[in-house]
């Protein structure tokens, strides 16, 4: 990352880069959506009602593993799809043309600014300060599902293996009794 940068090397480089953090977050709020119009109930209208009655519990691993694979292969193709384009050096040159420009200026002189653009650059400053909390917000929230991250990851594992341990079981279980049938 940006350790071992000095603090305004640090917050240039952080500048730079929000604009693909923000083209990351736009695209994650494409895939959240996505997934919305798949709810979980919908996933199982596709396998019928006595199936999916009897196999619910398994059908839910099956969908939140559908779920969390195609948006780790989608993040992932996006990642290459930015990498390949170049997208962090292109937008991080946008950023410092945009630098480059007078503050609130947005490319045009002031004295040409119709009045609304001169009163918005003045109303910035206030959403900066709302912006930088909610970032802060969301820092925080990430965190913490970093952090409970691998809880409902060994959750999932746990849940998987004691499907399949159960599926075993009943292999066995009719073979046993398919033996037993064959006896009497």
């Amino acid at each position: 990352g940006d350790a071992g940068l000095s603090a305004p090397m640090a917050q240039k480089v952080s500048d730079e880069r929000l604009r693909l953090r923000r083209l990351h977050e736009a695209f994650k709020k494409v895939l959240d959506k996505t997934f919305e119009e798949l709810p979980f109930e919908l996933f199982l209208s596709q396998f019928g009602e006595e199936f999916a009655s009897t196999n619910r519990d398994y059908l839910f691993d099956l969908y939140s593993q559908l779920v969390s694979m195609t948006r780790s292969n989608a993040e992932e193709e996006f990642g290459v799809i930015v990498f390949q384009a170049d997208l962090d050096e292109k937008l991080a040159r946008l950023h410092k043309l945009m630098m480059e420009q007078p503050e609130g200026s947005q490319g045009v002189s002031f004295t040409k600014q119709p009045p609304t653009m001169a009163m918005r650059s003045a109303r910035m400053a206030l959403k900066e300060a709302e912006k930088q909390k909610l970032e802060a917000w969301l820092a925080q929230v990430d965190k913490e599902n970093d952090e409970l991250r691998p809880q409902y990851q060994q959750k999932i594992k746990e849940a998987c293996d004691a499907a399949a341990s159960l599926r075993a079981r009943k292999e066995k279980c009719q073979e046993v009794l398919a033996a037993c049938s064959a006896v009497c």
